[in-house]
């Protein structure tokens, strides 16, 4: 049931930001994900990965979202180029807190969560786009192929890290994964 409630915050925390943004409401994704992780690290037996990989999925966003900016394939509502938006790093943390959790098994198959995240990432900035929050200079293909190939390398990378956190969590707890 916990799974079931982490992925549902994510989306909710997805939502708010998105919508937030496109309405010039930027301070909403924040305020989510801050909800978000208050009550994830609360019932979480792992709070300190948890914690960490929300940190780490930031950098990352920060990293792939920038990178989009500078090179002019993605605009961000309310952003400040090259920089990535905080309503976009909000997501990126809610997304991080996922990796344990209701995402837990794109650690066990890296490979299926890196075709996964080739179609989902770019597919939810697609769906931010139609909201408003997101806008892709022409020819927007361009844009999301570049999401497609961040996103393969991204997620499994993120897993793999959320792996490791995890097989020394359980090494500290002395239980065998």
């Amino acid at each position: 049931m916990r799974k079931v409630f982490n992925f549902l915050g994510y989306q909710l925390v997805w939502f708010a930001a998105v919508l937030g943004a496109a309405r010039g409401w930027t301070w909403l994704g924040p305020m989510a994900v801050l909800l978000l992780g208050s009550v994830q690290l609360l019932v979480s037996t792992q709070r300190r990965a948890d914690a960490r990989l929300a940190l780490l999925a930031i950098a990352a966003g920060f990293a792939l979202d920038g990178g989009l900016s500078l090179l002019d394939l993605a605009r961000y509502a309310a952003a400040s180029p090259p920089w990535p938006p905080a309503w976009l790093l909000a997501i990126w943390a809610a997304f991080g807190l996922t990796l344990n959790h209701s995402f837990v098994l794109a650690q066990r198959h890296l490979g299926a969560s890196a075709l996964v995240a080739a179609a989902g990432g770019p597919l939810a900035y697609w769906s931010a786009a139609q909201l408003g929050a997101v806008a892709f200079p022409q020819p927007a293909w361009r844009g999301l192929a570049v999401l497609a190939l961040a996103w393969s390398v991204a997620l499994p990378l993120l897993a793999s890290v959320a792996r490791g956190f995890a097989h020394t969590h359980h090494r500290m707890e002395g239980i065998r994964p």
